[in-house]
């Protein structure tokens, strides 16, 4: 057997140049033919760089290039023998598998098993072994040959014997049913006898420091009848640290010493990913080179997007070699919210693939039906009916309704036009039901190539429509997956790999640790030197712990940590004559995590290591002074150029909006003027706005039934009003009600039980009601001020008029606990009132003017007073509660009061706003202190510029 040779290349300069010096010593004056050479690289990103390394020189030489044949060693392994399983149709299989199993045969690996045996278990199981699977086979090893040939050393022999059954059942299904071999076998096979393209007269193993254990087992082979050469970015003292395929020896180099230049200067730490970017930013400024002197190392997938940000803000695209990953893509975001549709047909999940923004831009391009429209329909038919179902939506929209808030047009059209995509599938083949998705969604979308985002979304359909022809055409069909099941399984495929993407030009290219070595660009920056990316974690390690790995001769996190020390000492030592490498550590992640730096950035000499900790765990680079949260910027309302004086002046106000305005003149700016208000699919219960409506309607219904309001049953009357809630509540929410509702019907039937004897006890005293939800209104200053009674009693003996509201409230309060409170420095004159021998301010007018609205229905000569009848959660509180002790006096305060409220409302006078108020909607706008998110010198020119 004929053994390899090494030869060491020195790292005085860049590996790629080294290799091409190697592949052509001298100038060529002739055509360069290499196409004899095979050329084992580590990585594709590596192949593409020696190509046009070679292609260069000849052409800076003028002569030709036969290019020599560029594969990653695994490339040796390329029979295409018999039909192999793709990805898809392997965790297909498996997935099968596992949902057919009985658990109890496998208890070893499933012990005490609680989860539900369901796809997704399956699917996320089947993962796993196939990962682990495939971890063996790029050592050459089965589940199998573990067992056989590690089992004394197995502390857990039970469980690996399990997965070697288990494995064997897969095989045997993926073949016997399928006829489809076992790609991790296949591999094996492919390793004992390898084969080359005719031709092919020597094997060049380009300084690849840490090569497939199977990939090696094909050279073994080779190396019998073929030259094999294997090269080592190293100088040639460094032999004996290096072993016969020229991989580094971890005893050697897992001690060895990393001499960064000037490294106080060189090793920079960050206090976040954001500020990974900024610092790169700040070395490529000061630093003033351009995009094809500098590389950018992301060991950590993490930190790309957050560089790619800061970067391309200052006017340097970026390009990263190893592709997009299909998960950022709208199209696989597409996929992922009509997956959870299919599998679970929720509202949560329609109302996902209805904000998809593809979607919507499909409604408004096909249908001219307006995004806004549709979203804010949706947020209210949600907020009102609470859809727990798709079904339970389509059923909505079906009904007629002659209340305006019960019509959604734009949600109606949308769902119309997006109704077979809303249909279930009757079959289990995922491609058609997502093909016609897409094709319907993307109908109106037209490509220019060359335009950059047009060129990726080819791409990325491209993956997707490859995807889909191999569930189509493999073994899933015949599995009986649903199709949401079926889809999930393309998605966890795309999920997993990335799709090609154009370099920009002028861009600098973000690269991995293994790609980092093969880059020749003189100023190297490496981010993310954090423990668990440089060196990175082996997977797998529940089953194969660095322990075992020793036992069967796998690479180890030794081995790791000693290759990657020599990487980093080689793209040190080949930049040390001409070029400079800083390296960026990141002191927490994205969720604020703290982060470890890299062991590699530790290895120094005992003297320098106390200053180089205190460096790596002290304060980061881009350390901020310490400051509380604050607004980044504040709101600057437009000046209007053209003065409108009757810009939003009201002639008419509900008498709640009294109430808003005491509470903050700016809030109620922002939803009388604005009009504002809180809409969003969060919500999964009544909120109290409903369950007040839910109990004023019971009572309406009372009052309106001529039998009910003058009845003395306490039994009948609790019945009349508890079916009066069963029945709003199914008109509201349809026939099955969500749990949480029935939950706060429960209540409510206790608060009106609570209430049918204070009722009768009522009407027994003499009260009975002549209006309920009535409307009354009166002018006041120079608006006119509307009311909704909910309920006016008239005393049968003495004539007497009572004004009661409905207050459903957690805890029952006074009338004048709800209307006066304690004055401010804020408060406005017209708001004071004497009550007894203080001084209070109004925050409320609702029952004073709804006395004065009464005096002018019923003359002033009538006796009239108002309270609440209250519902509280403590239903022994339930009871009737009149505002006995309001004077005349008062009444006149709370109409100047009022008259000062319409004036100032006319006047435009929104400022200042009270800063904290109990309740507030607007809460999560201003989180802080309200006038510090608003200019107040615009906002108020803003308001002048309405005046005449």
């Amino acid at each position: 057997m004929m053994a390899a040779q090494r030869h060491f290349l020195g790292w005085d300069a860049p590996v790629v140049d080294k290799v091409r010096e190697y592949l052509i010593p001298h100038a060529p004056e002739t055509a360069v033919d290499l196409r004899q050479t095979l050329v084992l690289v580590p990585t594709r990103q590596a192949g593409r760089r020696l190509r046009e390394t070679l292609t260069v020189y000849c052409s800076r030489h003028g002569v030709d290039l036969s290019a020599p044949v560029l594969r990653t060693p695994l490339g040796l392994l390329n029979s295409e023998a018999g039909p192999v399983a793709s990805r898809i149709d392997t965790l297909a299989v498996w997935t099968s598998l596992l949902h057919r199993i009985e658990v109890e045969h496998f208890s070893a690996i499933f012990p005490n098993l609680t989860v539900d045996r369901d796809f997704q278990w399956a699917l996320c199981t089947a993962q796993l072994l196939q990962s682990l699977r495939d971890e063996l086979a790029e050592h050459g090893l089965t589940a199998e040959a573990v067992v056989t040939t590690a089992r004394e050393q197995l502390e857990e022999y039970e469980r690996w014997d399990d997965i070697a059954r288990l494995e064997a059942a897969f095989v045997s299904q993926l073949e016997s049913n399928h006829g489809l071999r076992d790609p991790s076998r296949e591999l094996l096979r492919q390793a004992r006898a390898p084969r080359l393209e005719d031709g092919c007269e020597r094997i060049v193993v380009a300084c690849v420091p840490d090569p497939s254990p199977i990939a090696l087992l094909a050279l073994e082979a080779i190396a019998g009848h073929v030259p094999v050469t294997i090269l080592v970015h190293a100088p040639e003292t460094f032999s004996s640290t290096f072993d016969a395929w020229g991989r580094p020896i971890t005893a050697y180099w897992k001690s060895s010493h990393v001499d960064v230049p000037d490294a106080a200067r060189s090793i920079l730490l960050a206090s976040s990913p954001s500020a990974q970017g900024e610092l790169v930013a700040a070395v490529l400024e000061r630093d003033g080179t351009g995009p094809g002197d500098v590389a950018i190392g992301v060991p950590d997938s993490a930190v790309i997007p957050h560089l790619e940000a800061v970067v391309s803000e200052r006017g340097v695209p970026t390009y990263d070699a190893a592709g997009a990953p299909f998960s950022r893509h709208p199209v696989y975001r597409l996929l992922q919210d009509y997956a959870n549709l299919v599998a679970d047909r929720s509202y949560r999940s329609f109302a996902a693939l209805l904000r998809n923004a593809d979607v919507l831009d499909h409604l408004l391009q096909s249908q001219w039906i307006p995004p806004g429209a549709v979203l804010t329909e949706l947020d209210r038919l949600h907020t009102r009916h609470m859809p727990e179902t798709v079904e339970d939506v389509l059923k909505r929209l079906a009904r007629t309704h002659s209340n305006p808030e019960d019509t959604y047009p734009a949600l109606a059209a949308a769902v119309a036009a997006l109704r077979t995509v809303l249909t279930v599938p009757r079959d289990g083949a995922a491609g058609h039901p997502v093909r016609q998705l897409l094709q319907e969604v993307y109908s109106t979308r037209r490509l220019h190539p060359g335009a950059p985002d047009d060129d990726e979304f080819q791409s990325a359909a491209d993956g997707i429509d490859e995807a889909l022809h191999l569930v189509a055409t493999g073994c899933v069909p015949s599995l009986g997956f649903s199709p949401g099941e079926s889809l999930e399984l393309v998605l966890r495929h795309l999920g997993a790999i990335r799709y090609p993407v154009d370099r920009p030009a002028g861009a600098i290219d973000l690269q991995g640790w293994l790609e980092l070595h093969w880059d020749d660009a003189p100023l190297l920056i490496i981010t993310g030197m954090n423990e668990g990316a440089v060196p990175g974690r082996h997977t797998n390690t529940a089953f194969l712990p660095d322990s075992l790995r020793q036992v069967l001769g796998m690479r180890t996190n030794d081995d790791r940590f000693a290759r990657d020390i020599y990487l980093l000492t080689a793209m040190i030592e080949s930049r040390r004559a001409a070029g400079h490498v800083y390296l960026v550590a990141g002191k927490c992640g994205i969720d604020g995590e703290p982060l470890h730096p890299s062991r590699l950035l530790l290895q120094c000499p005992d003297d320098e290591l106390p200053s180089r900790a205190r460096r790596l765990f002290g304060a980061p680079d881009d350390v901020r002074p310490s400051v509380p949260s604050s607004v980044s910027f504040t709101l600057r309302p437009w000046v209007p150029a053209v003065r409108d004086s009757a810009k939003w002046r009201p002639v008419s106000l509900p008498v709640t909006a009294f109430q808003d305005y005491l509470r903050c003149p700016f809030r109620f700016y922002l939803k009388h003027v604005l009009h504002m208000e809180r809409l969003a699919d969060t919500k999964r219960e009544m909120d109290a706005l409903d369950f007040g409506s839910l109990l004023h309607e019971a009572l309406a219904r009372m009052s309106a039934d001529p039998e009910m309001r003058e009845c003395t049953s306490e039994p009948t009357l609790e019945r009349f009003l508890l079916s009066a809630v069963d029945s709003w509540l199914e008109q509201r929410f349809g026939p099955s009600l969500p749990f949480r509702i029935e939950v706060q019907r429960d209540s409510a039937r206790d608060r009106l039980a609570a209430a049918a004897p204070v009722l009768v006890q009522e009407t027994l005293a003499g009260w009975e009601p002549v209006l309920w939800e009535s409307s009354m209104e009166m002018e006041c200053g120079s608006a006119l001020v509307r009311g909704r009674v909910d309920r006016v009693d008239r005393h049968r003996h003495t004539g007497q008029i009572r004004i009661l509201d409905y207050k459903t409230s957690e805890a029952a309060e006074t009338p004048q606990k709800r209307h006066l409170a304690t004055p401010t420095g804020e408060t406005r004159p017209y708001a004071l009132v004497e009550v007894g021998e203080k001084q209070r301010r109004w925050i409320d007018l609702q029952l004073p003017l709804y006395i004065l609205m009464a005096g002018t229905q019923f003359g002033p000569d009538a006796e009239i007073s108002a309270g609440y009848f209250t519902l509280p959660a403590e239903t022994d509180e339930t009871g009737v509660q009149v505002w006995g002790d309001l004077t005349p006096d008062q009444l006149g305060a709370a109409l100047e009061c009022a008259n000062g409220v319409v004036e100032d409302i006319r006047g435009h006078r929104f400022w200042p706003p009270t800063e904290k108020i109990p309740n507030d909607d607007f809460e999560s706008m201003f989180p802080g202190a309200t006038s510090a998110f608003l200019d107040h010198e615009g906002f108020t020119q803003f308001l002048e510029g309405w005046q005449p």
